[in-house]
C-alpha cells in the first residue's frame, strides 16, 4: 500500500474513516483521543476565518478571545 501512496494514488478510505477508527480505538483502549474537542473547535475557527478571508479577499484577524471556551 505504501508504494501506491508514493505513486500519488491516495489512501484507500476517506480521511473521516481513519479519524473515527482512531477515536474508537482510544475509547476501547482507555486512552486520550489524538484530538480533543478543543482541537476540533480551534480547527473549526481557523477554517471559518480562512473561508472569510477567501470570500472577502481581505486579511482576517483571529482574536485570541476566539480560542477561549
Amino acid at each position: 500500500s505504501q508504494g501506491k501512496l508514493k505513486e500519488g494514488i491516495g489512501l484507500p478510505h476517506p480521511p473521516l474513516r481513519y479519524a473515527l477508527e482512531a477515536f474508537l480505538a482510544a475509547i476501547r483502549e482507555g486512552k486520550a483521543p489524538a484530538c480533543d474537542a478543543l482541537h476540533g473547535y480551534v480547527a473549526t475557527v481557523l477554517s471559518a476565518k480562512a473561508a472569510e478571508a477567501i470570500r472577502t479577499g481581505a486579511r482576517v484577524e483571529i482574536p485570541a478571545s476566539l480560542y477561549q471556551v
